[in-house]
């Protein structure tokens, strides 16, 4: 397996997809500090909502587009004339763009601990997310997100490159804030990661802070006792969609994608 994942790897170094990891935490940390006007903790809470509820599911799309687009524009030629096994080559390329989120979201992590405390010395004070927080945060939002992979990935060789893009974010822009501060968030997979997010960063889907005055604010979207089933139920989905897209990606080989 680590050979498959080394191929994918070293196949994409240079391309979009390698582009990616770079280019939407960037933007994410420049737009986030512009808007944060010199307040440290305006700056964390607009990071970290503006990532998780935007640009991460923005690049954990295209991430899953991009890895796949080369075999399909080749109508998968090259692969069908490898004697590997396509299972392995799809689950690879799932674990490569779960690389990519890590790196991604590592960024975040290290620039919400660092732009921080430069913002908090330099103009206002305020709280400061922990080290402990901000390595659970980092965490859980690579849990959360990484059932999506293999379900765009699919969409993608279904659909094509602008349906499952439309798809991927209307089901993020309005599932993410449907049932998320209620009790049955974990009907609603899309709304499993803001909603671990309350009690983690105490930030709601809206942006605005975790407290009684805020629009959406519930009690129980702090009780962190959703933290792990939502661990569970995130990484359940991605085991069950993994599995199931990669034995559809081996069957569809062995008949052949011209069928």
């Amino acid at each position: 397996m680590r050979a498959y994942i080394k191929a994918e790897l070293l196949k994409n170094r240079h391309s979009e997809w390698a582009r990616l990891m770079v280019i939407f935490p960037a933007i994410s940390i420049l737009c986030s500090v512009y808007f944060s006007f010199g307040n440290a903790t305006y700056y964390q809470m607009n990071q970290y909502n503006w990532w998780y509820m935007c640009f991460l599911p923005i690049q954990v799309i295209a991430g899953s587009i991009f890895i796949c687009r080369r075999e399909k524009r080749l109508k998968y030629r090259a692969v069908q004339m490898l004697p590997v096994s396509a299972g392995k080559i799809w689950t690879a390329k799932v674990v490569s763009c779960i690389g990519q989120i890590i790196v991604s979201t590592g960024m975040i992590a290290a620039a919400v601990a660092g732009i921080s405390l430069v913002l908090k010395q330099l103009f206002t004070g305020g709280n400061l997310f922990s080290p402990i927080t901000v390595a659970a945060a980092w965490g859980l939002l690579v849990c959360a997100i990484c059932w999506q992979i293999p379900l765009w990935m699919f969409c993608y060789q279904k659909t094509g490159m602008v349906l499952t893009f439309l798809l991927g974010m209307g089901a993020n822009s309005i599932l993410s804030t449907v049932w998320t501060t209620g009790s049955r968030w974990w009907m609603n997979p899309f709304a499993i990661l803001p909603r671990l997010m309350c009690p983690v960063l105490q930030i709601l889907p809206n942006g605005l802070p975790a407290v009684p005055e805020s629009v959406m604010f519930t009690p129980q979207v702090l009780e962190k006792s959703v933290i792990v089933p939502g661990i569970l139920l995130s990484m359940g989905l991605f085991a069950l969609l993994t599995a199931m897209t990669a034995r559809w990606y081996q069957r569809r080989m062995e008949a052949g994608w011209e069928k």
